[in-house]
């Protein structure tokens, strides 16, 4: 029993004995394995090397003295945004810039020959170069949250190096009546607005660091020839701290690449030049050395072409309309109003587009105020053309100097064919040859008492023997048969056809009798009738004879009135269709090319607004 026991315990401290030694070499295979793994690579001891005792914060330079030169240029991608309302410009680029390390120098020899190596860019010098001219965006607290909340949203799915580069400073100014939230790029942070991008460095220390960028540049607007305009807009790029003895900008190159550029939908792009300044401002001694690059664009016409300039040429057409438009028909000051509407809508949509700014007035700005200024002009004419058009028989007759200068001379130059010519009706509008002198204005006056005094005739006449007088109106009827209206044969119970059917010869004889009779004491009384066996037969046809000519008279006096606004609207129609052509082609087609033809390349300073 106790050989048992004791076997036992042999055996047990024996399987002891061999996990102690499986331990232990497993001790030592993992003691390997982490040495080999801690073997650098020849990067990472160059790394290393690089960053040991290297600070970013000052010039990488072994001597104070020296300056550092950065070559700066720029690759433009595409024209992002043109804001006019707020003189934006938004462009993408690419903003090469070079320049040399002095401390960060090595000899590829000793690093398995590396010559260039990628590191991230916060982890060396970088120069502190800021666009001088960039856009601070003010907003209020609730657009300010709006727009914060957006770029989360857009960035959620983006890498986190490029979150980084969104870093912004903010300021609220709590006022009594608002917050306002100022969205700030400050100096310090000049690389703010640039995509997170690694700077790629070579052996004798030059570094090259060309981060993509979206940049929002202010730019002076000239919208005096929109939509037909070219802008002019400027980029200026220095050192914001370092002077032109610590840090020197130089071009890069020539002139700008544009290998990459993606055309723009809005705007031709035309130019693009650089220019290197030096300048010296008023707080300091030195000289600042700046970079800028002039861009130049034209605007593309063709959305303002379909959208704008052809609805207001057909709205011209429109305006034209309203002189051609019958005066009957009721609707030509309505359609005036209605074209005069339309023209206030563009307008204020165009208002919405361009900078709200008194230094110059839109060129399609210009167009639309002349054609409304012409429609308005075109309601007033078209109010004095129906005043003339109604103008009934209770007003006076056309004055002489209008029956002269627009029935006579109007008229023959504009070749208008008329139904009713008044010249030729003289005879009747004169009063000298009219059966009786009366006034027109008191003849229409009384024309109530003529229809009362001839109903009172009509009943006399209905009660006298018809065919005793017979001859005596045979008489009146050969004398002024052109003026006594039809009715008055049915009146006393004879009729036109009725005289074509009578018998030739008594007709004849009876008539001739009655003229010899009665002619001789026609020309002693001066064409009075008063010898007639029937006063109220004559009075009764008088009043016809009047009423007839009173008809007559009015019905000449609106045609003539009607004639001279035909003549009106039709010269109207003429003046406004030369004045509307004359306006489209000057404003829209010769000013336009003119501007474009001319010599736009200069690089002033007071054009590019810097």
């Amino acid at each position: 029993m106790g050989g048992k026991l004791k076997r036992r315990g042999e055996k047990e401290e024996g399987v002891s004995t061999v996990t102690e030694n499986e331990i232990q070499i497993n001790t030592v295979n993992l003691a390997k394995v982490e040495a080999k793994n801690r073997i650098e690579t020849s990067e990472q001891r160059l790394l290393q090397f690089l960053m040991k005792n290297y600070e970013k914060s000052v010039r990488p330079v072994r001597n104070p003295s020296h300056t550092v030169t950065v070559k700066l240029g720029m690759t433009m991608t595409n024209i992002f945004e043109m804001d006019e309302k707020n003189q934006v410009l938004t462009i993408n680029v690419w903003l090469d810039q070079e320049w040399k390390d002095e401390l960060l120098q090595w000899d590829p020899s000793d690093f398995d020959g590396i010559e260039s190596i990628r590191i991230p860019s916060h982890l060396i010098w970088l120069p502190d170069i800021v666009l001088y001219n960039k856009f601070v965006l003010m907003l209020n607290l609730l657009q300010f949250f709006s727009e914060l909340f957006s770029i989360i949203l857009i960035l959620s799915n983006r890498l986190n190096d490029f979150i980084l580069s969104y870093r912004s400073n903010i300021i609220c100014h709590f006022l009594p009546n608002r917050t306002i939230c100022i969205w700030y790029f400050s100096a310090d942070d000049y690389s703010i607005g640039h995509v997170e991008s690694r700077a790629m460095l070579f052996y004798d220390g030059s570094v090259f660091w060309p981060p993509p960028a979206q940049l929002r540049s202010t730019c002076k607007v000239d919208v005096t020839y929109f939509p037909f305009d070219r802008q002019h807009c400027a980029l200026k790029f220095g050192s914001w701290s370092y002077h032109g003895i610590q840090l020197d900008i130089i071009n890069r190159s020539e002139n700008v690449d544009l290998s990459n550029y993606v055309i723009s939908g809005e705007f031709d792009l035309v130019n693009v030049n650089q220019k290197r300044k030096v300048v010296k401002y008023n707080c300091c001694p030195e000289l600042y050395p700046d970079v800028t690059f002039f861009i130049h664009i034209q605007r593309k016409t063709l959305y303002y072409l379909y959208n704008i300039i052809l609805p207001c040429l057909m709205m011209s057409i429109l305006t034209l309309l309203v002189f051609l438009l019958p005066p009957d028909s009721g609707e030509k000051i309505a359609l005036g109003i209605t074209v005069l509407l339309a023209f206030s809508v563009f307008v204020l949509t165009i208002a919405e587009k361009i900078p709200e700014t008194s230094d110059s007035v839109p060129l399609i700005g210009i167009y639309l105020s002349m054609v409304m200024g012409m429609t308005s002009i075109s309601v007033v004419m078209t109010v004095m053309v129906l005043n003339f058009h109604h103008r009934g028989p209770y007003c006076r007759t056309v004055p002489p100097w209008i029956r002269f200068s627009v029935l006579g001379k109007l008229r023959k130059i504009l070749k208008m064919q008329l139904k009713h010519n008044a010249n030729n009706n003289n005879d009747i509008l004169s009063a000298d040859e009219n059966p009786t002198d009366f006034d027109l204005k008191c003849a229409i006056g009384k024309e109530f008492h003529f229809l009362n005094f001839f109903s009172f005739s009509l009943s006399t006449i209905e009660k006298l023997n018809l065919q005793r007088h017979r001859q005596d109106f045979i008489f009146l009827y050969q004398v002024q048969s052109h003026q006594i209206p039809e009715i008055m044969f049915i009146l006393l119970g004879l009729s036109v056809t009725g005289y074509d059917g009578l018998d030739n010869q008594p007709f004849i004889s009876e008539s001739a009798l009655l003229r010899r009779n009665v002619g001789e004491k026609h020309s002693e009384n001066n064409c009075t009738v008063t010898s007639m066996p029937d006063e109220h037969i004559y009075r009764a046809l008088r009043m016809l004879l009047k009423k007839r000519y009173l008809e007559e008279c009015s019905q000449r006096v609106i045609n003539e009135w009607q004639q001279v606004a035909q003549i009106i609207d039709r010269f109207l129609f003429w003046v406004f269709l030369i004045c509307t052509i004359v306006i489209s082609i000057i404003l829209l087609i010769i000013v336009p090319v003119v501007h474009r033809l001319s010599n736009l390349d200069k690089f002033d300073d007071e054009r590019y607004g810097i």
